[in-house]
């Protein structure tokens, strides 16, 4: 609720947010809520501010393609990883979010939430705890979703030919099948 409360503006640049009242709005303890600051700090849309709470970072494209480009090189060396340790359990998952973000392609919001999803399960195959911290999720930032269908086809086709390099246990094909995925988001977000 905070993370959507951010993307839609709801408090502008700069603003201070404390975490006990945004506890008292949301009807909750102090602790999910600062978890959930952390979380949102490391996505760049908040800065935590020691002593004082978070402040409402500014967003832009700048910012935002410097994020993806990190996102980038984290994600495509966790589908080198994810290629020597993916199970059948997995890529059988992989397959269906697939299936997912072919229905959804024309419907933008729900695409991304599918693509976000299949990149979640990519580094959770990796198997590797540093990459997962690493790694600041950039779903529901509507800027990073191709406008065109066009475009998020030409996505969808970069991820199944991940899930396949991944099948095939090829790390080096997987790395590049999911970072050419990524450079389309840079596209997207060095246009917006």
């Amino acid at each position: 609720m905070i993370r959507e409360s951010l993307l839609t503006d709801r408090w502008p640049a700069h603003s201070l947010l404390s975490t006990y009242a945004l506890a008292e709005e949301l009807g909750m303890s102090r602790t999910p809520v600062s978890e959930a600051l952390k979380r949102l700090d490391a996505e760049g849309l908040v800065e935590v501010v020691p002593q004082v709470g978070c402040r409402v970072v500014e967003r832009n494209g700048e910012r935002t393609l410097e994020l993806v480009r990190i996102v980038a090189a984290l994600e495509g060396l966790a589908a080198e990883l994810a290629a020597d340790r993916v199970t059948a359990e997995e890529l059988a998952r992989l397959q269906e979010i697939l299936v997912r973000a072919e229905r959804t392609v024309r419907d933008r919001q729900a695409f991304g939430a599918a693509t976000d999803e299949f990149r979640d399960a990519v580094v959770a195959a990796a198997g590797s705890t540093h990459l997962r911290r690493l790694i600041p999720t950039i779903g529901g930032h509507e800027e990073t979703v191709p406008q065109s269908v066009r475009e998020r086809r030409a996505e969808l086709a970069a991820l199944r030919e991940v899930t396949a390099a991944l099948a095939a246990r090829d790390g080096a094909s997987a790395r590049t099948a999911l970072e050419r995925h990524l450079r389309g988001l840079i596209r997207e977000v060095a246009v917006a």
